[in-house]
């Protein structure tokens, strides 16, 4: 049974209740991101109250605290002890990952209100699919946007899992820590240094998921916009179907195209709409993930020209550049994705049936043909654009930074 089929009158009866419809929604809209950051402390399920949502407060306050310690801590090493370029490139290539992953904490806490209107945006109103057509377009969303966040999830925890072992073989004999950091107690001595090391591996294992969380949740809204886009298309054909019986009335006929056609035209602003509020939220998260990732591929780069063969740490650093581009790549194919579904739609208006139809409502098909024409992009702070080009164009600059440097040795 699709998702639709079981949420749309379900949410129909109940959407007098904003806590039985928020309830409903936060189970059905991308249920593996939810999950996730569920998981990591970063999302209290709705219908959570009493002793479990006090306890559910302390596990979120617990893990900010691990997190942001952490990265405080490998900020004030870094400023204490780099020296050379290659200091602060050993220190950045995992604390820039770090301060973004900050950042898309504080976001997604501060924003959940927010999040939570975006995402009943989603699942109500035109959002809901009415036929078996939408409900197959809808399947294939869905379909893409779980595995892709599983994939990504898989990974990054694979990523993860690298980091923490390799730590163990290679580092703990030494009493070196996962990553460089400060803390106010001796990490040479076998109780500080456990101590040192289980606190970087529990923020390793809370960091990698709030970045498969919130970057899947951003590119899965912008899917939805884009089987939006498809399903509006399906839509589209209704406006001929009184035109295609000889014995309706042209009274009829007229009020028919009129009410359809307000219908698409809301439609296709509702979807405006969404985006411009995933910017609203988003927009600053996805604008430091753009630069911060850049900058770390770059170092990273940097850093792996350094390699010389292949062992624990270049396998290391080949599955944290991979997990890089694949995050990158995820953001960036659904801002390409949402642009070409949007402007695809004027084609399909174009193909439509629409010399048969009432004169007012061709020169209404005419004006949602010329904003379908604007593709829907969406545009961090008018200077970071989503985009299959934005991810060619970083792939490109840290490819040359490598054959620069590899080079250079």
């Amino acid at each position: 049974m699709s998702q639709s089929t079981f949420v749309t009158p379900t949410y129909q009866k109940y959407s007098y209740c904003p806590y039985l419809s928020h309830l409903l929604i936060m189970t059905t809209l991308l249920p593996v991101s939810f999950f996730i950051l569920k998981y990591i402390g970063l999302w209290q399920p709705v219908q959570w109250t009493g002793w479990r949502a006090h306890l559910y407060t302390l596990f979120s306050i617990f893990s900010v605290i691990i997190l942001y310690t952490d990265t405080g801590s490998q900020v004030v090493d870094a400023l204490e002890t780099s020296v050379t370029v290659s200091d602060y490139a050993d220190h950045s290539f995992i604390l820039l990952t770090m301060i973004g992953i900050c950042i898309k904490m504080g976001s997604i806490l501060k924003n959940r209100k927010q999040i939570i209107d975006l995402v009943t945006a989603l699942q109500s109103g035109s959002f809901q699919t009415r036929n078996s057509a939408e409900d197959e377009v809808l399947r294939e969303f869905e379909y893409i946007m779980k595995w892709r966040t599983i994939l990504f999830g898989i990974f990054v925890q694979m990523g993860t899992t690298n980091l923490i072992v390799r730590s163990l073989i290679y580092m703990a004999p030494y009493r070196i820590t996962i990553t460089k950091l400060y803390l106010p107690w001796d990490t040479k001595t076998a109780i500080g240094y456990w101590t040192a090391w289980l606190f970087q591996a529990i923020s390793r294992w809370f960091g990698g998921p709030v970045n498969v969380a919130c970057d899947s949740l951003v590119s899965g809204v912008m899917y939805r916009a884009s089987a939006q886009f498809k399903i509006l298309q399906i839509r589209l054909r209704d406006l001929t179907k009184p035109v295609a019986s000889h014995e309706t009335k042209d009274d009829d006929v007229k009020q028919w195209e009129t009410k359809k056609m307000m219908e698409l035209v809301e439609e296709h602003l509702e979807i405006i709409q969404i985006i411009s509020k995933l910017n609203d939220i988003f927009g600053f998260v996805i604008f430091m993930q753009y630069c911060v990732s850049s900058t770390v591929l770059c170092v990273t780069v940097f850093v792996f020209a350094q390699v010389t063969k292949f062992d624990g740490y270049a396998a290391m650093m080949i599955t944290y550049t991979g997990c890089l581009y694949f995050q990158v790549y995820l953001l960036c194919s659904a801002g390409s994705e949402m642009a070409y579904q949007s402007s695809k739609f004027a084609s399909h208006v174009y193909a439509s049936d629409w010399d048969r139809l009432q004169i007012s409502t061709q020169k209404s098909l005419l004006l949602m043909m010329m904003r379908s024409h604007k593709p829907l992009k969406f545009t961090s702070f008018n200077i970071i654009e989503l985009s299959i080009d934005s991810f060619s164009q970083i792939v490109k600059f840290s490819y040359s930074a490598y054959n620069v440097l590899a080079h250079g040795q």
